[in-house]
């Protein structure tokens, strides 16, 4: 099953002749749509390939990989939303209907914005003499004031083995699933895409970053969907509540996996920022 999946989705994402230059998603504003989205998660934007211009292969690489398995999550939620766009139309909630088809495309517009920046990064490629070795940027360091943010800094009883206790490991292997089904060729064993990949601290404060951002997208998931349970519970639609179960895990799960990540680097974090601001008094 796991490889007529991957299967499906290698195939679905090939870009066809038409996509390969980009041209057809600038045409219809998709260029446009990224450089917003990529403000708005302060995100760097992929450039058009230029004979004067050089990018990192390290940036390219990352955005090829993120892309890839970003498409395939906002695929799946695009089908997760039609099956429920069927129970509102089989227990006629026209208001909760209109609002799945809204959420719906809220991810289905990601797909386009996904394949665009393949078709960008498919053309840098094929100018290797243009592709420098350069790290990826890494966010500003914080000071222990922001790293001690009361919504997101872990709680006394947030250990990892607590999260252990919650079987964080079982959203933690279909985060591996989605990244194998979004590998181009199963040989490219790209690791999972919030996986730890270094570990200076410089690394650990960004990658720390990173992981608030994911949860607040998730929580937002979670308050999203909660006019469905309502939706759901006032009609006694059981088979549909059943349902909201799945995104309901997903969201959750994703968070609990994101402050496990905090509880295991946190302390060292605030001991490096502790240690900085002593001897940087202001």
């Amino acid at each position: 099953m796991n490889e007529l999946l991957a299967k499906f989705f290698r195939h679905y994402m090939r870009l066809t002749s038409w996509e390969r230059s980009g041209r057809i998603y600038e045409w219809i504003g998709i260029a446009k749509l990224d450089r917003f989205l990529a403000g708005l998660f302060g995100a760097t934007v992929v450039p058009r390939y230029k004979p004067d211009l050089t990018v990192s292969r390290n940036f390219l690489s990352d955005q090829y990989h993120r892309g890839r398995y970003s498409e395939v999550v906002n695929f799946i939620c695009f089908v997760i939303y039609l099956v429920i766009m069927a129970f509102c139309l089989v227990h006629q909630i026209t208001w909760a209907f209109w609002y799945a088809v809204l959420l719906s495309l809220t991810h289905l517009q990601v797909i386009p914005v996904e394949r665009y920046k393949r078709a960008l990064i498919s053309e840098w490629m094929q100018h290797p003499d243009q592709l420098t070795e350069e790290e990826l940027p890494l966010r500003p360091r914080r000071n222990p004031d922001q790293l001690r943010h009361w919504f997101y800094s872990p709680r006394p009883f947030e250990s990892e083995k607590f999260y252990d206790k919650l079987v964080v490991d079982s959203y933690r292997r279909f985060v591996s699933w989605l990244t194998y089904m979004s590998q181009a060729e199963s040989r490219d064993n790209a690791p999972p895409v919030n996986a730890l990949k270094k570990r200076s601290l410089e690394y650990l404060d960004d990658f720390e970053a990173g992981t608030r951002q994911s949860e607040a997208i998730h929580w937002i998931g979670i308050l999203e969907h909660i006019p469905f349970y309502v939706a759901f519970v006032s009609v006694q639609a059981w088979a549909a509540l059943v349902w909201m179960i799945w995104p309901f895990y997903l969201n959750l799960w994703a968070i609990f996996l994101q402050r496990q990540h905090r509880a295991r680097i946190m302390r060292l974090l605030l001991k490096r920022a502790d240690s900085s601001s002593s001897l940087n008094p202001a």
